[in-house]
């Protein structure tokens, strides 16, 4: 080593370091005059010194020593610190790519479900098992999915178990959730929630008023059978809803449940799944379930489509016969105003069908046509020659349409033949034949889960149909309650939608061509669907109030052929009048209006009326034939209905963006061709159309609009219904 003096002694550097803020003096080694370093700085004027020293001894080697260590373990913390840095940064980017991956969002602690559209946008949240007790938490269900992120399974112990899984459109623009709830104790209940928010629903409800998009509150327990005046749920029970935001929601109908629309949760739409009378005994140990399908995407109508085929298969969808469509139909009742009817009442129909030049698809016999009921045979005594009356029938050119039910009274010819081959429902003691009151009397019901019984009454029917030169069946329950307290079939664990849709099928095998009241699951049936009108009193003036909203929804649940059958009586809500008939100028209305349904049916005869009544009537089946037949017919339409459309469509699948248009239940659409905007109202003349986006033709005045617009105070005439054609621009 190279030794070398230090320039200053020991003294001037000690008056130096305290000059300059420096008073650690360990470093030097006082009373040997040398030094192996001194490094002062002054913070304030920041000078350095630094002195090398060029003898050192033993106890500087030892210092030296000590400061190594210092340094090397300073070293170590900085490089550790580095490490640890780093490891928490790449952990917590490795946890934000799981994150990101994840395609199940489901927070086990807090029981939240959240869906987007494909882009993280227009999310949709559900609380799930409102049941379980909230400080339970789920076993094997990570906040983070590590494994397979299509699928995630959640365990509650002694309650349920939750299956959630992931899928996508094929084109990628819209995800979905398929949830499902298996119970693990009869006791737990599954208990879902939705978020109804600030966005429009449409489908399911039962809400007298038939509204769309839906609004208020309601309730249906699908365990409550009973048929009536409630809402699109009494004419096809089937839960599902598409939002303005294009959130889908299907909920599998084999499943007893009970929807409960803002009711019980303030802001929510709750699905519970559970047996309860009278539909079961109350006492039953089977475990309820809950499976349903949530998808996001995009687009209104792009998310409707794809539902609709992912849970129905419309490209099965058969047509139906053209005639059927094409002209109407003609009540018994109506014109009796009873529904004791006779052979003479068909008959008379029949004339005045050919003396006012009207045309006819069928003449309905709709009322009490048997003996007693179930007997399956004309009553002799009110219907003395049925052959004659056929051929006063055909001569006007048209044909019979049968009202039938599954009801057998306990005097009727049939019901010893039926109750000792087991075929109609039993009682809650399972041992024998349960009863209901209906109209006619005491009646039992068909089993038709007995294949015996099903063949049996298909044949029966088939030889009516044969006998008598039948052309369609009107299959009707007609009855509040239509099934005996806790029904047991010969099937077990039927439940209430699958005894329905049965029923439909049942009756479709014994003839195609169908009229029903109320179905559910039978979409691909090319039946026709009856939709009523109601009257409200509206201030001063009589309306039709619901047959538009029921009548689209019920296009959107997948039932294309609606028929406008006529009206329903109906109370005034304000002074609870005793039922009344329309007035000449809502008749008119009335028919106006079911001249754009796919199909029409009178329930009151125009004649009744006067002659320019009659007049209407048959302006109204020449526009029908001439306008919306061709539509009916077209290539675009069947293309149209085997994509889950419907032939009658709310004003927003004209345009899913257009916010106006969602919120417009009085005027709807004729495929994507035609728009109509009724006039429902007694004694008005005028009404505010809004017309969607593009060029349309408006075929009262002969004048080209364009949408989107409002016509504020259009004027219609008694005898004029706005619409509209759209005009097709090729470039």
């Amino acid at each position: 080593m190279t030794l070398a003096r230090c320039p200053f002694d020991l003294s001037s550097i000690s008056t130096l370091s305290h000059r300059f803020g420096i008073y650690d003096m360990e470093e030097a080694e006082k009373n040997s005059g040398f030094m192996r370093k001194i490094t002062w700085s002054n913070p304030f004027s920041k000078i350095n010194f630094d002195f090398r020293c060029f003898e050192i001894n033993w106890k500087d080697k030892e210092t030296y020593k000590k400061y190594l260590i210092h340094v090397f373990v300073i070293f170590v913390f900085i490089l550790s610190l580095i490490f640890v840095s780093l490891a928490w940064y790449y952990h917590n980017e490795t946890e934000n790519a799981i994150a990101s991956s994840q395609q199940i969002f489901f927070d086990p602690r807090l029981r939240v479900l959240t869906l987007s559209d494909p882009n993280g946008h227009d999310m949709i949240k559900a609380q799930l098992g409102q049941e379980i007790p909230s400080w339970q938490l789920p076993l094997h269900c990570p906040l983070i999915e590590t494994g397979d992120q299509s699928k995630k399974e959640c365990l509650w112990k002694r309650h349920a178990v939750l299956r959630v899984n992931h899928f996508y459109s094929p084109d990628k623009d819209i995800q979905c959730y398929n949830v499902s709830w298996e119970s693990l104790n009869p006791k737990y209940v599954p208990y879902d929630c939705f978020d109804i928010g600030d966005v429009q629903w449409f489908g399911s409800s039962n809400l007298t008023s038939g509204s769309m998009p839906i609004s208020g509150k309601f309730d249906y327990n699908s365990n409550e059978y009973s048929a009536g005046n409630e809402g699109v749920l009494q004419s096809a029970v089937e839960f599902y809803w598409i939002t303005s935001n294009a959130v889908g929601l299907f909920v599998n109908n084999e499943i007893p449940t009970h929807v409960r629309w803002n009711t019980t949760r303030e802001g929510q739409m709750c699905l519970v799944a559970n047996f309860t009378v009278p539909f079961y005994d109350q006492d039953d140990k089977r475990l309820p379930g809950l499976n349903y399908t949530l998808c996001n995407g995009h687009d209104t109508l792009k998310t409707h489509t794809f539902m609709r085929n992912l849970h129905s298969d419309p490209e099965k969808l058969r047509m139906i016969d053209t005639k059927t469509l094409q002209d109407p139909h003609w009540s018994t009742v109506a014109e009796k105003k009873s529904r004791l009817i006779t052979q003479a009442d068909v008959e008379d129909v029949a004339r005045s069908v050919v003396k006012y030049g009207l045309n006819c698809s069928t003449i309905q016999i709709d009322g009490v046509w048997q003996s007693k009921l179930g007997d399956l045979e004309f009553d002799a005594s009110t219907f003395p020659n049925v052959t004659s009356m056929m051929e006063i029938v055909e001569s006007s050119n048209c044909s019979i349409s049968l009202e039938i039910n599954p009801f057998f009274h306990f005097l009727s010819e049939n019901y010893d033949h039926g109750v000792k081959n087991n075929f109609f429902v039993r009682d809650s003691g399972a041992y024998v034949p349960g009863l209901v009151h209906w109209q006619h009397g005491i009646a039992s019901v068909l089993d038709v889960s007995n294949e015996k019984a099903h063949e049996w009454f298909v044949n029966s029917i088939k030889s009516i149909n044969s006998n008598y030169k039948i052309d369609i069946l009107r299959f009707t329950y007609g009855n509040a309650n239509w099934l005996p307290h806790r029904p047991h079939f010969s099937v077990l664990n039927e439940t209430p939608n699958a005894v329905r849709r049965l029923f439909t099928n049942l009756v479709y095998s014994a003839n195609p061509k169908l009229v029903i009241d109320n179905t559910a699951q039978t979409q691909n049936v090319a039946s026709l669907l009856s939709v009523k009108a109601s009257i409200l009193t509206m201030g001063t003036k009589a309306c039709i109030s619901d047959v538009i909203p029921k009548s689209l929804t019920l296009g959107i649940l997948g039932y294309p052929f609606i028929i406008s059958d006529g009206f329903r009586s109906y109370h005034d809500k304000v002074s609870l009048n005793t039922p009344n008939l329309p007035s000449k100028d809502l008749f008119i209305r009335w028919m106006q209006l079911s001249a754009f349904f796919p199909a029409m049916s009178y329930s009151l005869s125009p004649w009744s009326f006067d002659d320019e009544t009659v007049k209407v009537s048959k302006n109204a089946s020449v526009l029908h034939e001439t306008l919306i037949m061709p539509i009916i017919k077209s290539m675009k339409m069947r293309q149209d209905l085997h994509r889950g459309l419907s032939i009658m469509r709310p004003l927003w699948m004209a345009n899913s963006d257009d916010r106006t248009a969602k919120s417009i239940s009085d005027q709807f659409l004729i495929g994507d061709a035609l728009l109509v905007a009724p006039i429902v109202c007694e004694s008005t003349v005028k009404r505010d159309i809004y017309i969607p986006a593009g060029i349309w033709n408006d075929q009262l005045r002969s004048t080209l609009v364009v949408g989107p617009k409002w016509l504020h105070d259009y004027h219609a005439g008694l005898f004029e219904i706005p619409h509209f054609v759209f005009m097709r621009v090729y470039n």
